[in-house]
């Protein structure tokens, strides 16, 4: 067939891709320039009060009604960091954060990860079954739930529920922050997955991996304190870790979006 083209077809085809030097620099070099100068040591925590730090009164959660500014997300952070090291969690540990869509849901996230530990979320819709699962194979020692969700484990003594309803429910905790160093290799936060194939198996991050991702994108797309970010996707899918970190490693301000999966379960 190749034989068939003439000659004038043959030089207006090879001619469609031929290249400006100009042209021909950006695609060989600029395009590629895939390189980041990632800042060594940092954590999604380290992130965070550096922000908390310039930013005490800029509005960091909000969710309907309600709303916490960056030094009221860190010292309600505090409280629940220091609920958990005084329940025996430490680094290498998992809790599962067991909540709807709420600023007590921000303020669990943030608090585990400053104990060193890692974060389990776990979706509202999830049947007591698969939150089982999920408890039995991280070995949970501790979850943070509410009032509804939390009467399931009422008789069950191998589990201590952390009941965050309410931000008040933490207030005789101390606000000050651990001395802790939190390590850019320790893990962040383990999702789940469907288990459509068999169980459900946890999907295991580190700080050095979400930070490079929120780092580069908020570079990228110029997010800083004066940027709104909504928090849409699912709170146990893996998307809703780079919503939530992009914002508070920035100060901006995070929008918590209810779905209308989330909707439709609160009606049930």
């Amino acid at each position: 067939m190749t034989d068939k083209i003439s000659t004038s077809e043959a030089h207006s085809i090879g001619a469609t891709v031929l290249l400006s030097s100009e042209d021909r620099e950006k695609l060989l070099h600029d395009f590629n320039k895939t390189g980041w100068d990632y800042q060594q040591g940092e954590t999604l925590v380290s992130l965070f009060r550096k922000q908390a730090a310039l930013h005490p009164d800029h509005i960091a959660v909000v969710y309907q009604d309600q709303k916490l500014s960056y030094r009221e997300l860190d010292q309600r952070s505090n409280q629940i960091a220091n609920a958990l090291t005084a329940e025996g969690i430490k680094e290498g540990m998992y809790v599962p954060v067991w909540l709807s869509r709420s600023v007590e849901w921000a303020v669990a996230v943030l608090g585990i990860v400053k104990t060193g530990a890692a974060y389990v979320p776990v979706d509202p819709a999830y049947p007591a079954k698969r939150v089982e699962y999920i408890l039995s194979d991280t070995s949970a020692k501790v979850i943070i739930t509410n009032n509804t969700f939390g009467t399931y484990f009422s008789e069950k003594e191998n589990i201590k529920v952390i009941d965050l309803s309410h931000l008040e429910n933490t207030d005789h905790f101390s606000s000050q922050p651990l001395d802790i160093k939190i390590h850019q290799d320790s893990l962040a936060y383990t999702i789940y997955t469907s288990g459509s194939t068999g169980k459900p198996k946890g999907v295991m991050v580190t700080h050095r991996a979400i930070q490079h991702l929120v780092t580069w994108h908020n570079h990228y797309f110029h997010v800083d304190h004066t940027s709104k970010l909504s928090l849409v996707a699912g709170l146990a899918f893996d998307i809703s870790v780079w919503e939530t970190w992009s914002a508070l490693s920035s100060a901006a301000t995070l929008l918590l979006q209810k779905t209308r999966k989330e909707q439709m379960f609160l009606l049930w």
